[in-house]
């Protein structure tokens, strides 16, 4: 009677297995110290090892996350991919794919601590190649996960819409529980809440986002850090919100991906940070920031025990001391901006304004310096970037100036883009 075939569910044999899982182990430990070193381990250890191998690396759905499976799927496939592609660098020079080190390294470190107890004669020798790997030491893994859950944070939150959430002290290396080798993951709703401002309800969310270990708390500051009136606050701290309509100006005028815009505006009141801002009245002007370079100001006030991020001005926008500066050098007004796309980000990076020696000249007379190498935020554009000639500007600008009168022929160079307030 001939064998009957294994199916793909069983394509391999229990013997056949475990051979695979003492293969992997054995590279894992050549390449973290040295191709002989699988042999100090004995008979008894290597069964140990291969019988509680850890479990590869993967995400796991919270019980109270409301994240769809499809969705669920997709993200853990990213991180898993992620895992296998990003390497670490050992201590004898090779390099092991992240997931590798996190499943066969941390069980062989697991296994290095305990080999005195398992009655090795090579115990010190052991003990002596894997000291360097110890969890409390050898950390760069570790900050690498965190930092590829950080990236992954950055793609899939929208402050308006649900942040993406972790706990890594589910992770082995990360906890030392032998139970779990994965990362807790949910999105998380931001509660909105309707407030009334000048007799009109505005619908507000509060400024948030996850930190380095997945946990999110809304952020609290002093309106005395934001140059606000703090003389009817009895509290010291109060909570950050930011409106609907700011965070829907935010995104246009920026036009970057929402996570990495989102993070940046949470990170733009760290209580370490030093704030600079322009008080006007009962508001105030704080400036904004993203990779160090200011690309406008959120309005604020304090209302009702809360300050309120009214919206956000880009750094050309009327209302704005650089804005006011460019209307002064150029007579350039609302519409014109607006017209030349240069109250985007999106707009203006299109001109290439600093290969133009006239034109950068004029825009750090005005104080937009910050805005004439943007390299650092291109490849995050949600927009197409199709390059105008920078002469375009510069005889819109030229014809404002002389005739005060905008130039006729360049409603045939340039569509007119729809006007927000």
């Amino acid at each position: 009677m001939k064998a009957k075939k294994l199916g793909k569910t069983g394509q391999y044999s229990q013997k056949q297995i475990e051979a695979n899982k003492l293969k992997q182990l054995q590279i894992a430990c050549g390449k973290m110290a040295g191709k002989s070193a699988f042999t100090m381990f004995t008979p008894l250890c290597k069964a140990r090892m291969v019988g509680n191998r850890l479990p590869a690396v993967k995400l796991k759905l919270s019980a109270d996350s409301n994240m769809e499976p499809s969705e669920f799927r997709m993200y853990n496939e990213i991180f898993v991919t992620q895992l296998n592609t990003l390497t670490v660098d050992t201590l004898t020079g090779d390099t092991m794919t992240l997931g590798q080190y996190l499943r066969e390294g941390m069980t062989l470190i697991c296994y290095s601590e305990i080999v005195e107890e398992l009655g090795s004669p090579n115990a010190e020798k052991v003990l002596a190649a894997f000291k360097g790997y110890r969890r409390a030491t050898f950390t760069s893994p570790i900050v690498d996960v965190l930092e590829l859950l950080r990236r992954l944070t950055t793609v899939l939150s929208d402050l308006s819409a649900h942040l993406f959430e972790y706990q890594i002290n589910t992770l082995f290396a990360f906890s030392g529980d032998s139970g779990n080798n994965h990362v807790t993951v949910g999105l998380n709703k931001p509660k909105a809440k309707q407030i009334k401002i000048d007799g009109i309800k505005r619908e507000v969310v509060p400024v948030q986002w996850p930190d380095y270990r997945g946990t999110t708390t809304p952020l609290h500051l002093s309106p005395e850090k934001l140059g606000l009136d703090s003389s009817k606050n009895s509290s010291g701290k109060l909570p950050v919100y930011i409106q609907h309509h700011a965070l829907k100006r935010l995104n246009e005028r920026i036009g970057i991906v929402a996570g990495l815009l989102h993070q940046a505006l949470n990170d733009n009141f760290k209580e370490d940070k030093s704030l600079r801002f322009l008080p006007q009245g009962s508001s105030s002007l704080v400036e904004f920031d993203i990779f160090d370079q200011k690309l406008g100001y959120l309005v604020c006030v304090v209302h009702e025990e809360m300050i309120v991020i009214r919206t956000f001005l880009f750094i050309t926008n009327d209302g704005t001391p650089e804005g006011k500066k460019l209307s002064e050098l150029t007579r350039v007004q609302l519409l014109d901006k607006q017209y030349l796309g240069i109250d985007t980000l999106a707009g203006f990076m299109r001109f290439k304004i600093a290969e133009d020696p006239t034109l950068k000249e004029l825009f750090k007379e005005a104080g937009c310096e910050s805005l004439l190498d943007l390299s650092a935020l291109e490849n995050f554009l949600l927009a197409d970037l199709t390059v105008k000639d920078p002469a375009i500007l510069l005889n819109y600008l030229r014809g404002i100036t002389d005739t005060g009168n905008v130039q006729s022929n360049l409603a045939d160079l340039l569509p007119r883009p729809e006007i927000h307030d």
